[in-house]
């Protein structure tokens, strides 16, 4: 067998007979390009050949003047490690409204291996979409099917070797010719929303390009699937035939009602489309329920702390039980404000009201609970917590609560880095690395003095605010009363402000003794009494 490593080899594999043979020769398009007389040697790699080129290679076995002829005649190619050489798209003819015949000139260097036709309903190429069609290097045209009439394509051709395509960005725009009504299949589906209909009817361009979008209602009864029976109670125009809108509220819905609905679409010669498709909704009440979530927030889970918070709210009877209105409760999240979070502009997700029964009051004071996930770290959230009945309709309660995630992680901080004495000022220095976190607040500085008289050791706890200290502090015996022959160890931690959070705690290094300095006092000060 023969495999392409790469752009200018192949490893040849061979096997020799199972008689005696010394030699093995193996020939490139029919010429010696390799010989061996070890009979270990059962493959080799043939370097030095074009990209992309085809070859066929044979072998001899060979013992003295006596040869044996191979069977196998193996063909393979060098790989194509680099793009043809290819100038684009050279024409466009449109075979009828949903089909184009695209032409493009011959490829140079690497040989192509398929061209990629590419249709984009847009004014540009979207060259990351994946191609629309593709064709065979025989030929120099290929058919992209599946268009829509009445609108504007923008259409290009790659060439392409095995393993990568040209980067050219040649196109030529063209609007397809009419070919009739639009095929779009009208409305497939129908909900009551907050007490409103919200109908959806999809398009894409194959459908064609549509200038109206015509809604048609019946009121009440059972479907018919003739249009007569129908009102047209509304017209969405598409000021572009290649947007077009696929889903329409009517705001107006009486209770307990049953609509069948047909969307129809009109294009720009007048041409509506004849589909029967009926959808049939029945509203139920459309008064919100009555809710008033009583909602209360706590800090996150343990160990969740900085990206979840807990949140307690009284549900309300389920809607499968007497007197119950609630199927789901909606959850309401504003990141970064304490203003209300209860407008729909800030809905996250639903739960399904069987996971929040009715609790005792007595029992549970605090009401149901759940997690809110996905937070980020000390920040500001409004919370709402909103009940969902069985016909979509949405309380309106603006209960809304705010609650700031915590912080539980320390500084970045390296600890202590020198501790120096100055003869000169008669000042300890205490030095560190300036902390990389952006809410380091201060660094606490822990010293033990120990007296070289007796021995006895006494502890300082020091703190310096960042904006006082950022990567040293220097004090004399008025601080700490060091005295000649002391020894002095100190230590240095670096804290966050997390406790300004309600409900925080401030988080800082935890270093210990361990990781301390220690000098050792000289001859320092003067005798007592000596005044010069």
């Amino acid at each position: 067998m023969a495999q392409g490593l790469g752009a200018d080899r192949i490893r040849v594999d061979f096997e020799w007979p199972a008689t005696q043979y010394s030699e093995i020769k193996v020939f490139r398009n029919q010429k010696e390009v390799f010989t061996s007389f070890d009979s270990s040697v059962t493959s080799f790699i043939d370097r030095g050949l074009v990209e992309g080129e085809n070859y066929t290679y044979t072998c001899q076995a060979l013992n003295g003047n006596v040869v044996l002829a191979g069977t196998n005649a193996v063909k393979t190619s060098t790989l194509n490690t680099n793009p043809p050489t290819f100038s684009g798209i050279t024409g466009v003819t449109a075979i009828d409204g949903h089909s184009a015949s695209l032409a493009w000139g011959v490829s140079t260097v690497v040989p192509a291996e398929i061209y990629n036709l590419y249709a984009s309903n847009s004014n540009t190429v979207d060259w990351s979409a994946a191609p629309t069609a593709s064709a065979q290097p025989s030929g120099l045209s290929g058919l992209v099917a599946g268009l829509g009439d009445d609108l504007q394509y923008s259409f290009g051709v790659r060439a392409c070797s095995a393993y990568v395509c040209d980067t050219n960005t040649q196109q030529i725009t063209l609007t397809m010719p009419d070919a009739g009504a639009p095929l779009s299949p009208g409305a497939v589906s129908a909900i009551i929303d907050n007490g409103k209909l919200l109908i959806t009817a999809p398009w894409i361009p194959t459908y064609g390009g549509v200038a109206r979008r015509k809604i048609y209602v019946l009121e009440g009864g059972l479907a018919s699937t003739a249009i007569g029976d129908y009102s047209l109670v509304k017209t969405v125009v598409v000021p572009d035939s290649g947007i077009v809108p696929t889903t329409f509220n009517l705001d107006t819905v009486n209770q307990n009602t049953t609509y069948n609905i047909i969307v129809r679409d009109e294009d720009s010669h007048g041409q509506i489309n004849q589909n029967i498709n009926v959808v049939t909704v029945a509203t139920g009440t459309l008064t919100p329920p009555n809710f008033n979530s009583s909602l209360s927030l706590a800090v996150g889970a343990t160990g969740q702390e900085e990206t979840t918070l807990t949140a307690y709210f009284k549900a309300i009877a389920r809607h499968n039980e007497p007197g119950g209105v609630a199927k789901t409760y909606r959850f309401y999240i504003r990141e970064g404000s304490s203003l209300s979070a209860c407008s729909e502009n800030y809905y996250k997700y639903s739960l399904d009201a069987s996971l929040f029964p009715v609790l005792v009051p007595a029992d549970f004071p605090k009401g149901n609970v759940t997690t809110i996930t996905g937070l980020k770290p000390k920040t500001l959230y409004s919370i709402c917590v909103k009940v969902m009945d069985k016909f979509n309709n949405i309380s309106n309660n603006e209960d809304s609560v705010a609650r700031q995630t915590l912080d539980t992680t320390k500084p970045e901080f390296d600890g202590i880095q020198a501790l120096t004495y100055s003869t000169t000022t008669s000042e300890v220095t205490v030095a560190w690395n300036a902390s990389s976190s952006t809410d380091v607040y201060e660094y606490k500085i822990f010293a033990w003095l120990k007296s070289h008289i007796g021995g006895a050791t006494t502890t300082f706890p020091l703190a310096r605010r960042v904006t006082e200290s950022t990567d040293s502090f220097s004090f004399n015996n008025l601080t700490i009363p060091f005295q000649s022959q002391d020894e002095l160890e100190i230590m240095v931690n670096a804290c966050d402000n997390a406790s300004v959070i309600p409900g925080g705690a401030q988080n800082c290094t935890t270093y210990t003794r361990t990781t301390a300095l220690k000098i050792k006092f000289a001859d320092i000060l003067p005798p007592d009494g000596f005044l010069g």
